[in-house]
């Protein structure tokens, strides 16, 4: 019976980032549409044991007890390419084996952001990461994205065959046990939400401009800004007269279900963001009939299609107009809640899932020297 490993570090993290849920939603979904393979994860069993619903008989377990951050690398370069051997074995966070890599090697890359994004990230989180996520691409067998834009990004980087990578959409990053409802055309209220870490290329502080100019806090909108700055990463610049405006609301984290009571109250999603490798909060949005306004640039306009406001993130006016046009024009948000509605089934876990498992069922006929990268 053919062998799948899945290299499962990141659960149990303290630090839950977009990456860390995408992962752990898209190792659910890997579980739950689980064929006639051999399964091991291979964690901290408690954190394997915690997963939402997990279909336990499905697979088995390795147990790699707490380490530390260094052990956690040390385990994926050294430890456990020794424990797959030849078997195929699943990397989910950028980041896999270069010194023991094995021959069924498969990566998942979430973005190239840490490369591009340079005053997004501490020095040594880009340095280690680029370091990294270079050699285990070079050394992996195929690689894995959520966006097409990202796996055209590793294609022109490191000079792959469009044969070596697959796209995979993933679903939204909250757990949305409601379907979009008529009710939530009504149920708007006087905000707008942003969504994300507190890194410059989330772009809140043009955000903050943008909605200075809007005049919008005279017509008793409020603006909500979920999300805080991560460790590895690097905080931004905001003026201190617009982060202290009253009608801004800085909340911190919430909880999923909170969350989900925001996008589906909420007059918008403001998100453009510089670079994205997929973006959660779009698909969430759309799921939650929250209209959105987003970038038109990376990845988003292939994730968002006609369904969003798109914007040049660069540009203060157009955030600030788009804005606007979705506070004073009610006909424009039942539009875009509508046609989110509709494109919102292209992401789904359950379709990541299953499309993962027949990209496996593909590589299991094919020799791995084929794809082996020089």
């Amino acid at each position: 019976m053919t062998q799948l490993h899945i290299n499962a570090r990141f659960l149990g993290s303290p630090h839950q980032t977009g990456t860390h849920r995408s992962s752990t939603r898209f190792l659910q979904s890997i579980i739950e549409n689980s064929i006639d393979y051999e399964t091991t994860i291979h964690g901290e069993l408690g954190a394997i044991k915690a997963l939402p619903n997990p279909n336990q008989s499905t697979y088995k377990t390795i147990d790699t007890g707490k380490p530390s951050k260094l052990g956690k690398h040390l385990y994926e370069q050294l430890r456990f390419p020794v424990q797959v051997g030849d078997a195929f074995a699943l990397h989910m966070m950028n980041t896999g084996p270069f010194i023991l890599p094995n021959k069924r090697q498969i990566l998942i890359i979430h973005d190239l952001n840490p490369f591009k994004c340079k005053d997004s990230f501490s020095r040594l989180f880009r340095y280690w990461n680029w370091f990294a996520c270079k050699l285990a691409i070079k050394r992996s067998f195929h690689i894995i994205s959520f966006s097409q834009f990202v796996s055209d990004e590793i294609r022109k980087e490191f000079n792959l065959d469009p044969s070596q990578l697959s796209t995979i959409y993933q679903g939204p990053g909250l757990d949305i046990p409601i379907e979009f409802s008529e009710s939530f055309i009504t149920e708007k209220k006087n905000y707008f939400l942003c969504v994300g870490s507190l890194q410059p290329h989330k772009n809140l502080a043009r955000v903050l401009e943008a909605w200075a100019t809007s005049g919008l806090k005279s017509k008793g909108f409020t603006l909500n800004v979920i999300g805080k700055k991560q460790a590895g990463f690097q905080g931004m610049t905001i003026d201190s007269n617009l982060a202290e405006d009253s009608s801004v609301e800085f909340s911190g984290y919430v909880s999923d279900s909170e969350l989900m009571q925001l996008y589906r109250e909420a007059s918008g999603l403001i998100y453009p963001s510089i670079e994205e490798g997929f973006g959660l909060p779009v698909v969430e949005a759309f799921k939650l009939g929250c209209p959105v306004i987003t970038s038109n640039r990376s990845c988003l306009p292939e994730i968002a299609g006609d369904a969003a406001l798109l914007v040049d993130p660069y540009s203060v006016p157009s955030i600030s107009d788009a804005i606007t046009e979705l506070a004073s024009n009610p006909q424009t948000r039942v539009n875009l809640m509508k046609l989110g509605q509709a494109r919102a089934p292209l992401f789904t876990w359950d379709h990541a899932g299953r499309a993962f498992w027949k990209l496996i069922q593909r590589l299991d006929v094919t020799e791995p020297e084929e794809f082996r990268h020089t």
